[in-house]
């Protein structure tokens, strides 16, 4: 809290839930990434400096097609996992989808509201998934350029 009321200058509201779903995240997605880049053959970056490839040649010509695939995996699963913490974020004041279904649709006793919520919670959590795959196997069957 005294480290969320220093960056943003309050510890309630969505502005102050930013600070906590951050810290929450980049470890994460860090980790995501870096299982991502890994997956590369170093085959294919010993070639590339072989060739005479710059560090930044190497990153945009080898490493970033080889990993793209799996980087879009990972967002995909990095952005349901802060869309969770979103709606958890809503449930202790920080707003959102979460703040709508527990103050209108839990404590004013509206359950066609809250079902809806949680309807459409679940569609953004099921619809990144469809999607990631969908662009996965375009990308893994792409020819690269």
């Amino acid at each position: 809290m005294p480290i969320t009321r220093a960056i943003v200058g309050t510890t309630i509201g969505s502005t102050a839930a930013l600070v906590p779903l951050v810290v929450y995240i980049s470890p994460y997605l860090a980790r995501l990434m870096e299982n991502s880049l890994l997956e590369v053959n170093p085959g294919i970056l010993e070639a590339a400096e072989a060739m005479g490839a710059s560090t930044w040649q190497v990153i945009r010509y080898f490493l970033l097609p080889e990993t793209l695939g799996s980087i879009v995996l990972a967002l995909t699963t990095g952005t349901i996992g802060l869309l969770g913490a979103s709606a958890m974020a809503g449930y202790v004041g920080g707003g959102g989808v979460g703040d709508l279904a527990l103050t209108y649709g839990y404590q004013r006793m509206n359950t066609p509201l809250m079902i809806f919520t949680v309807v459409v919670l679940v569609i953004f959590c099921a619809d990144p998934a469809a999607c990631r795959k969908c662009s996965f196997k375009k990308i893994k069957t792409a020819p690269l350029k």
